[in-house]
């Protein structure tokens, strides 16, 4: 009997931060105060460590496959991680603050974190519908824990109860459809999915028997795979958990929630809608474009409605799900094209690429803007009220001018990463022909400039009522997260080419690994 081969190598920044949590366990419980304090460099050593792996397996070139075809190596899994990685990495600059203020555990939050991250790298680099639903639980389970972090909040409890009992449903459903997937074409792995299903390569004689005599099992798996992602990415109309999830959980959890749970969802969903079910494009991209319409104007339009700053950011949050969309549809109406097909520089490429795009451009965006709405907290007032930001210029102009940037950048102002992402978005659908969606996105951007920009109106141009609490000098990590990301708003989104380089890299190499 063969043994099968263990490449450690193609996992070995999932298995660093697994040590790291590990460690991060055993010194919480075996250490002495002083070590103790340590817990957060230990774990921005891991992620450090973790980020350097994933740039050698990058670097290194690596597109295949490991542990018999359930890991897959490859640049795109890559570029996801990295924006774990730092997404992580910010969260964790931007807790202590908040970690004093309202005095939470460091070891069970930094564990958190690190598994829940381990659970979207797994999440990026399965090749198997099984090791895709593994790293989704740990994630999830990670997520469900950190709503309800503040036990003493009854906000916080209501918040991870209803995500749990939610999220329990909708990952029941997604599990479902993938039997019928399972079912139909015998394997969980999804390169034999696609090769399995793909007729236009010749007689597969077996898959269209079954299809002809389950001529609705395929589309009903598609529909239930459908409705378990877009709970995971909060598009409408299974975007009701965010709101309040968002405003009960932790301030610096929920600017890792709004980050990690939806780049994964994206990531899996390109992996396996455009890879796996290629040939069944025609099936599932009108459920696409219903998802990001309804997600583009519910989004918005309710967002405009929110004083409540963490309200604000999750629909604004569910929102940028629905711009996110309109790049898959335009992926799924590019292979459609005769210049289609998963071919190098191809439509379908160009459209992966701007939802890689976008994806990064969001994290440093939303990082940045909880990071400042950490930072303006008093004691047991989390200011999160949009009143409590009138006269911000004042009081602390350098918060203010970080959030001027960011907040323009979340509603795609030239000059700004935010722009970059969205200019892409937006060609990409044009070049494909949605003009309606594109139209629609456009439309919804200058709704969503209004609620950001009010902000700035409210910092600059407003007094505030009232006395004003004495101001408490930030934590000096909260800051340094608040500036590094808004740089990189604003760096990326003069000079993008190396993260458009890099995204468009991985995509091509994606592709052409699992060409048929």
């Amino acid at each position: 009997m063969q043994l099968p081969v263990i490449d450690i190598g193609a996992v070995l920044p999932e298995v660093i931060i697994a040590l790291t949590g590990l460690l991060v366990l055993v010194v919480d419980l075996f250490g002495s105060s002083r070590r103790k304090a340590s817990l957060s460099v230990i774990s921005c050593a891991g992620l450090f460590l973790a980020f350097a792996a994933t740039s050698a397996l990058m670097g290194g070139g690596r597109n295949e496959t490991a542990f018999s075809g359930a890991v897959a190596v490859d640049p795109y899994g890559q570029y996801f991680k990295f924006i774990f990685l730092l997404s992580a990495f910010f969260t964790i600059l931007i807790s202590p603050r908040y970690l004093k203020i309202y005095n939470i555990s460091r070891a069970e939050y930094l564990e958190l974190i690190l598994f829940c991250t381990l659970g979207m790298m797994v999440m990026v680099s399965a090749n198997d519908l099984v090791t895709i639903y593994i790293g989704l639980e740990l994630m999830a389970i990670s997520i469900y824990l950190m709503a309800g972090f503040q036990k003493d909040n009854p906000r916080s409890s209501e918040s991870s109860m209803k995500y749990f009992l939610l999220g329990s449903f909708a990952s029941a459903i997604l599990l479902y459809g993938m039997s019928f997937l399972y079912g139909i074409t015998r394997t969980t792995n999804l390169t034999d999915i696609a090769r399995y299903l793909d007729f236009t390569q010749g007689p597969n004689a077996s898959a269209m028997t079954m299809l002809l005599q389950n001529p609705r099992m395929l589309t009903l798996g598609l529909i239930l795979m459908t409705v378990g992602f877009a709970f995971k990415i909060a598009a409408v109309p299974f975007h009701m958990w965010t709101p309040d999830v968002y405003e009960g959980a932790p301030t610096p959890l929920t600017a890792f929630m709004s980050v990690g749970p939806k780049v994964a969802g994206f990531a899996v969903i390109m992996r396996v809608y455009m890879i796996s079910l290629e040939s069944l494009v025609s099936d599932w991209w009108p459920l696409f474009w219903l998802l990001a319409t309804l997600t583009i104007i519910v989004g918005n339009v309710v967002a405009v409605a929110q004083k409540n700053i963490k309200r604000m950011l999750a629909y604004s949050s569910i929102a940028h799900a629905g711009y996110l969309l309109i790049g898959v549809v335009a992926a799924g109406q590019a292979s459609l094209l005769p210049t289609g097909g998963s071919l190098s520089g191809s439509p379908v490429a160009e459209s992966m690429t701007s939802v890689m795009v976008y994806l990064f451009s969001y994290m440093f965006m939303n990082m940045g803007a909880f990071a400042i709405v950490i930072s303006l907290g008093r004691g047991d007032d989390p200011c999160e009220s949009l009143e409590d930001y009138a006269g911000l210029a004042k009081r602390r102009p350098l918060t203010a001018a970080l959030m001027t940037a960011l907040m323009l950048s979340l509603a795609g102002i030239p000059g700004t990463f935010g722009f970059i992402g969205k200019f892409y978005i937006f060609k990409s659908a044009i070049y494909v022909g949605q003009y309606q969606l594109a139209i629609i996105g456009v439309l919804a951007s200058v709704v969503a400039a209004f609620y950001y920009i009010r902000i700035v109106v409210y910092m600059y141009m407003r007094e505030p009522e009232g006395e004003i609490a004495p101001e408490v000098k930030p934590a000096g990590s909260t800051m340094y997260a608040a500036v590094a990301t808004t740089f990189f708003t604003i760096l990326f989104g003069i000079f993008p080419g190396s993260i458009v380089g890099m995204a468009k890299e991985a995509v091509e190499q994606l592709l052409g690994l699992t060409s048929l």
